[in-house]
């Protein structure tokens, strides 16, 4: 997001999205599986007019490259994400990959990304996470969801991501952005009612499940 951007009218934008999940002592964590993220009024996204990949995840034998080329006009963003997958009785695995954001299907929502990932133990798996922003109510900003699927069946957790997501495209006779922003106020003000984890290897003295809540504040600079 630029540091500096206008006051009052919204322009089009890029989002740099970085996260990292650790515990204390080092331990595997327990599998990140939701986030709900109420953005700041001041961000907007709209897909609409975008071009929308289809696949569906029907076929789960594809590769990320295959869907890459399937859906390349439908990309919105790239980036990495770090996992890790401990077996039971095994030492923990650590597996990387690059990730690719598709633009999907919005269902009602002002946009539904796909982030997908590609981890390869035990074998070469498309791990697709969700991102589906519901449209903003009058004075408030947009809330997203964000959704991870079991890894390696249940025995994989997300330990970290970079993502960058920046499209612009048109629309009827217009060119439009998925992402605008302004800065009315001077920071981009993030919350965060929910942040759910799992703990899907049966680790002992961890809680079946964690909540988390928290926020956020970003700075910016208003000119205009």
């Amino acid at each position: 997001m630029p540091a500096k951007l206008p006051r009052r009218k919204r322009v089009p934008v890029g989002v740099e999205l970085v996260g990292k999940v650790k515990t204390r002592d080092g331990t595997h964590p327990s599998a990140l599986r939701e986030v709900v993220i109420d953005l700041d009024r001041d961000i907007a996204l709209d897909s609409a007019g975008l071009p929308v990949c289809r696949r569906g995840g029907r076929d789960i034998r594809m590769t990320l490259g295959q869907i890459a080329k399937l859906c390349r006009d439908e990309i919105v963003g790239r980036g990495r994400a770090d996992f890790e997958i401990e077996f039971p009785e095994q030492r923990p695995i650590q597996a990387a990959s690059k990730v690719i954001v598709f633009n999907a299907a919005t269902k009602g929502a002002s946009a539904h990304l796909v982030a997908d990932a590609e981890v390869d133990v035990p074998a070469p798996t498309v791990v697709a996470m969700s991102i589906e922003v519901a449209r903003a109510h009058k004075g408030d900003g947009p809330r997203a969801v964000v959704k991870v699927p079991p890894i390696a069946g249940g025995s994989g957790s997300l330990l970290g991501f970079h993502l960058r997501i920046k499209r612009l495209f048109g629309h009827g006779q217009r060119k439009k952005s998925l992402v605008t922003a302004r800065c009315s106020d001077g920071a981009f003000k993030l919350g965060f009612p929910k942040i759910l984890f799992r703990n899907e290897v049966h680790t002992p003295g961890i809680p079946s499940t964690t909540l988390m809540t928290g926020g956020l504040a970003i700075p910016c600079n208003p000119t205009g």
